[in-house]
């Protein structure tokens, strides 16, 4: 089933999938033994494969808990994307602006509980 939201429109990008792995690296080097992507080690035990423009960044499983943790995804307008979700109801938590742009993070009960964090980069 295909379903159109003006809230679509305003994400362009996959920037990251959080991942938490037993053993990050040994996980990212089957990524990059079976599909040939670049990896890099992101220091702590982390790391980091790269695939296209996004990435797929693993950390150290807590308690045995494995899978994804967050999603990031990209916007060109954060503002309008805000206004949108006010619209259908959702209102987001924003972040702290740091050097890469400004973020929200969308709460949990909007996103079937998969931690969702949406980032305008400045330019």
């Amino acid at each position: 089933m295909t379903m159109s939201s003006p809230l679509a429109a305003l994400v362009n990008k996959l920037e990251q999938l959080e991942v938490a792995a037993a053993t990050p690296r040994d996980a990212a080097a089957t990524y990059q033994r079976n599909f040939g992507f670049q990896v890099r080690d992101s220091g702590a035990g982390e790391a980091t494969v790269v695939v296209g423009d996004a990435e797929i960044h693993l950390s150290p499983a807590g308690t045995g808990r494995e899978g994804m943790t967050a999603l990031r995804l990209a916007t060109n307008d954060l503002d309008r994307l805000i206004d949108a979700l006010r619209r259908t109801g959702i209102e987001s938590e924003s972040i702290a602006d740091d050097p890469e742009g400004r973020a929200i993070r969308i709460p949990p009960h909007a996103t079937g509980n998969v931690p969702l964090i949406v980032i305008e980069r400045k330019s």
